[in-house]
């Protein structure tokens, strides 16, 4: 969603980054459909930054966290420190 929008900002014809949202948004609808049929009573998401093993952890672009966000939105997930 980053480059879509800089893009747009920019003027730069952002079909590809628009398919690529779209795409990365089916994806992470279909690992929750998936999890959601595990019927876990809970889930746990390691390494959820966007760039495993790097030094400064960048979240904003995660997949994992976005799995999780749409767990937690069907009430099944809440996150534990």
């Amino acid at each position: 969603m980053y480059l879509n929008s800089y893009g747009k900002r920019v003027g730069v014809n952002a079909c590809m980054f628009e398919a690529t949202d779209k795409s990365n948004h089916e994806h992470c609808s279909t690992q929750i459909k998936q999890k959601l049929a595990q019927n876990k009573p809970h889930y746990i998401f390691e390494g959820i930054a966007f760039k495993a093993k790097t030094k400064v952890p960048i979240i904003e672009e995660s997949q994992k966290l976005k799995v999780a966000e749409g767990l937690r939105a069907c009430r099944l997930f809440s996150p534990t420190y």
